[in-house]
């Protein structure tokens, strides 16, 4: 502040100065020189706060940034595998047992299992969910079909590892409705989760997020 009242007075004596001896020239050159020398102590002033402030700024904004995607992206992956995972409990242990078929791909597979018993249920569903997974690609997009390729090996992956566990030659009750309720229940619950982060357990599904976007259903 005191650097800069000095240049002014310097300026207002050399103007007087040279007004008074009509020296114009002179006047004008003495005006630019003061004006940008006001200006680098301006800019002196400002740079040691601006390179002190803005960088440590910027990085806190950057690491929130950071921590707000890590969060998100493990929260989509939590929610991708718990869903998975209850849609194939549903399906192996409370459909496939009692030959339910309630629609979609896994309703599928326990009708052409009844005819073709050398073909697992498992084994049907990933055939099936190949076929649609590329319809969905083509029609939903790269971020879609990212998504639904993960759950739909994650699916298929679950159920091959529910027939090496747990066998299953019988159902696990002799309470059918009940049975049928659960494997309802458990896949609806499983997919809706999935539909909210824009996902899917693959096969009728897609179908369904296919009108639900050229359609706005």
């Amino acid at each position: 502040g005191k650097q800069i009242r000095k240049l002014w007075k310097i300026q207002h004596f050399f103007e007087e100065f040279c007004f008074g001896k009509r020296l114009w020239f002179a006047a004008k050159k003495t005006r630019d020189i003061v004006w940008k020398a006001a200006e680098r102590c301006l800019f002196l002033c400002k740079t040691p706060v601006e390179t002190k402030v803005l960088p440590s700024s910027c990085k806190q904004k950057r690491g929130k940034e950071m921590q707000e995607k890590t969060k998100t992206w493990l929260s989509e992956f939590f929610i991708l595998n718990f869903g998975t995972l209850l849609t194939a409990i549903g399906s192996y242990f409370f459909k496939f047992p009692n030959n339910f078929s309630t629609g979609g791909v896994t309703g599928i597979s326990v009708v052409l299992a009844h005819y073709y018993p050398q073909l697992s249920n498992g084994t049907i569903v990933s055939v099936i969910n190949i076929a649609l997974m590329v319809v969905g690609l083509l029609l939903l997009g790269k971020e879609f079909g990212f998504k639904t390729f993960y759950v739909t090996i994650a699916f298929s992956a679950m159920l091959k590892i529910f027939e090496f566990a747990f066998p299953m030659t019988q159902p696990l009750t002799d309470q059918p409705f009940m049975e049928l309720l659960l494997g309802v229940f458990l896949p609806a619950w499983g997919s809706a989760l999935l539909f909210n982060i824009g996902s899917s357990t693959g096969g009728t599904d897609i179908i369904a997020m296919v009108v639900k976007k050229y359609f706005k259903c």
